[in-house]
């Protein structure tokens, strides 16, 4: 088509480009600094097989200037960045609009082309005006689409960079991170599977005609997006009897979606034979929303598979994969855990397995969670679970239904069983001394058994003392319904208890194992810290959030420290107080800056029992489900880069780390020294406490020689009960300009300069 063709067919929408629309997607030259972090909403495909390159679409926001990624696994690389795009931005948008105005105005004015205004007329105008043929292009694709209510703006997902990546052959296998990198900042992680199969990316359209060429040779993993209302179908050609597993990655990829009911793509299978008649269809896959569907294929001939959301939304973060092939599929495994040190027999159930059994030694190591990716030498889709625990084991024996059945046990005990049939129930019994504390604690859910676990203590004769059928495990952040029992109860007298274990919806199978933890409690801790990067200034301070999951009745101090971490990085605010649940620490990175991301490793340090208990503070990200409730995501690395600065960052340091005592109805002084270098430039900056306790606040700032006094004051009314933890004060610069709208006046903005080391302090504390 050429130009005059082109502007024959824009002429027509040219009244309806001037009254606005939003923005449309231009490619744009990429910024050599970002001033923003770079944020990841999706990978498309999501995954990638052993041994090719790929090209990986990244959506999300801040992405100008990525230079390459970082991957959580080893074989696994950036070839070359090859393509950025960029919404055009309402201000670039305004201006444009302006202009097609002004051209508009200039056709009617003519008054020797009124009569007939046409293309050379528009042509003519347009390129005085400075307007090309590829903007007016965008702009009239964006009239057909501005009617549209299915196509919904969101700049956390307009900007894309295409990355090609390498992935070698002997790359392992299963979920790993990917973080993309700018010249000074990384960004959040996203999933990338990495897979043994062949990889296809959807060709569309396919709504309503199958792709063909995605599923030409099984076994394969197809990739693609479903957009607003859409529909993907794939065609393929099998013969009878052959059994078809299609294993969905969905939810598994973005689990939580902020802005989204029920807070994550709820993809659905379905399988059609050449008829269009439905053989299969499945929207999950029991408790998990990502379905898996099973079909023996009734004949000869082309068959369909339609992947689509439940209720037809649609955006670009609604990623998919699916496995499809006469693949192996574990939907059990007995035991579900072992005891260090020893060789534990598997047996597993599923669907085309070469194998249904295997022994697996465990090493002389601590409690964990191992993944099963093979068995047989096949590669499993989806990996097992399996956990492994210091405490004696113990396998259930039937019948064991009743109180007289009980099949008796010795604290502590890990006990393995399974509720083997629709209302079968489990009975132990153990005998306790008046006052003992013990805790009952299913795994099952969480090592991805069906069981919806309901538990109950009685005592001998049957009577009632303690029941619970579900309770909540803040350290599985990927966990919306926590499904698994825990009961902790101190025995009222000396004697034999029983304890009873059954499926809350009376359902059971021989999938249906789980992990009955019995014994007295082991108070302890989990820590997480949020979020899993930092991109700060050379010399100053970021905050970051601890959270302490205690367990147990754990109800003490926790230090937190850097674990090895090279000179020049530094915690302040460093310890959760006891019976606190999180805090807010700073950060500092090294005046020098760093090259690159840095790997930081974090651990607490507590007492318990009289003796030091030390565990890893755990990355994560905290992430929103459906506009309200928030999980934390654990992620591999905690990561922290210096950002360009064209100012200095003044360097301040607190002397005395000991808490400050806050006491209603006064105010105390703290001190922090500042590097003389800076001293014009702490003068002048704005001090404000950012998420302070309620009735405190900051009455003044001053410096000299050095020293930086901070008058900090609580109400009268502060804090009724003891409040512990730290003080985030931010430091800014104000400055007034002339107004871009209104030359007649003056606006101020405020512009960051540091953070200040976290004040440890204690309100109304005895």
């Amino acid at each position: 088509m050429n130009e005059v063709e082109i502007m024959k067919r824009i002429l027509g929408v040219v009244g309806a480009i001037v009254l606005g629309a939003p923005a449309v997607c231009v490619a744009q030259k990429r910024p050599a600094i970002l001033v923003e972090d770079p944020h990841l909403a999706y990978l498309c495909p999501a995954g990638a097989r052993r041994g090719t390159t790929v090209r990986i679409t990244v959506g999300g926001q801040h992405l100008a200037g990525v230079e390459g990624a970082r991957f959580s696994a080893p074989g696994l690389r950036v070839k070359q960045v090859l393509e950025y795009e960029k919404p055009m931005g309402r201000r670039e948008f305004a201006q444009l609009r302006r202009k097609m105005e002004s051209v508009r105005e200039k056709m009617q004015s003519e008054e020797d082309e009124a009569a007939r205004p046409g293309f050379r007329t528009l042509m003519r105008h347009a390129q005085e005006a400075g307007i090309t043929i590829e903007e007016i292009r965008k702009l009239r694709e964006f009239g057909r689409s501005r009617n549209d209510p299915k196509v919904q703006r969101n700049p956390q997902l307009e900007e894309t960079v295409v990355l090609e990546v390498e992935v070698d052959s002997d790359a392992p296998l299963g979920r790993h991170e990917i973080r993309v990198l700018t010249a000074d900042r990384v960004s959040n992680p996203l999933v990338l599977q990495v897979g043994s199969l062949p990889e296809v990316l959807e060709t569309e359209p396919n709504d309503r005609e199958p792709d063909a060429a995605a599923c030409e040779a099984l076994p394969v993993v197809v990739n693609g997006q479903i957009m607003p209302g859409d529909v993907d179908r794939f065609s393929f050609r099998a013969r009878k009897g052959e059994q078809l597993m299609v294993i969905s990655s969905a939810r598994e990829l973005i689990p939580h979606l902020a802005d989204a009911v029920p807070g994550w793509f709820q993809a659905t299978l379905a399988l059609r034979d050449a008829e269009g008649r439905e053989l299969s269809y499945a929207d999950d896959y029991r408790f998990n929303p990502d379905p898996v569907m099973f079909c023996r294929l009734p004949a000869d001939g082309e068959y369909v598979i339609e992947v689509k959301d439940a209720i037809y939304r649609g955006r670009e973060d609604f990623v998919y994969r699916i496995a499809i092939g006469g693949l192996p599929f574990v939907s059990g495994v007995f035991p579900l855990g072992g005891r260090v040190g020893t060789r534990v027999s598997l047996d597993f159930l599923g669907k085309n397995l070469s194998s249904r059994s295997l022994v697996v030694p465990l090493a002389e190591e601590g409690a964990r969670t191992l993944d099963i990716t093979n068995i047989g030498g096949a590669a499993l889709v989806h990996p097992v679970p399996f956990a492994v625990d210091t405490r004696p084991e113990h396998i259930e024996t039937e019948p064991n239904d009743t109180g007289g059945e009980a099949g008796e046990v010795e604290l502590p005990v890990i006990i393995n069983g399974r509720i083997g049939h629709p209302g079968d129930r489990d009975v132990f019994s153990f005998s306790g001394t008046s006052g003992d504390r013990i805790v009952a604690e299913v795994r099952a859910r969480r090592l991805y058994s069906p069981l919806d676990s309901v538990l109950k203590i009685t005592d001998k004769a049957g009577r009632q003392l303690a029941i619970n059928d579900d309770h909540e495990d803040p350290a599985c952040g990927l966990v919306t319904h926590h499904a698994d029992s825990r009961i902790d109860f101190t025995l009222p007298a000396s004697g034999t208890y029983l304890v009873h274990l059954g499926d809350m919806q009376s359902h059971g199978s021989a999938a249906h194992s789980y992990r009955l933890h019995l014994g007295p409690p082991s108070p302890g801790f989990d820590l997480r810290v949020a979020p899993s990067f930092v991109n700060a200034p050379p010399g100053t301070h970021s905050p970051v959030t601890v959270y302490a999951l205690r367990k147990d009745g754990f109800d003490g101090a926790i230090h937190i420290g850097l674990d090895g971490a090279p000179e020049g990085f530094d915690l302040s605010g460093g310890c959760i107080p006891p019976g606190v649940e999180s805090v807010r620490m700073t950060l500092a990175l090294p005046e020098r800056g760093t090259e690159g991301p840095v790997r930081l490793d974090l651990e607490g340090r507590a007492t318990i029992g009289g003796k030091e208990v030390v565990e890893p503070v755990v990355p994560s990200e905290d992430r929103m489900q459906a506009f309200f409730y928030h999980h934390l995501v654990t992620t591999g690395e905690f990561l922290v880069c210096s950002t360009a600065t064209r100012r200095p960052r003044p360097a301040v340091r607190l002397g005395d780390r000991a808490p400050v005592r806050l006491m209603p109805g006064r105010t105390t002084e703290v001190e922090m020294q500042a590097d003389l270098r800076w001293a014009f430039i702490m003068k002048d900056a704005v001090f404000e406490l950012d998420k302070p306790p309620p009735g405190i606040s900051l009455d003044e700032t001053t410096f000299r020689r050095g020293t930086m006094t901070l008058r900090i004051r609580a109400e009268a009314d502060a804090a009724p009960v003891v409040t512990r933890g730290n003080l985030i004060i931010n430091a800014s610069i104000e400055r007034e300009f002339t107004s871009p709208r209104d030359q007649s006046k003056k606006v101020k903005r405020r512009f960051p300069v540091t953070t200040l080391p976290a004040i440890p302090c204690e309100v109304n504390g005895g």
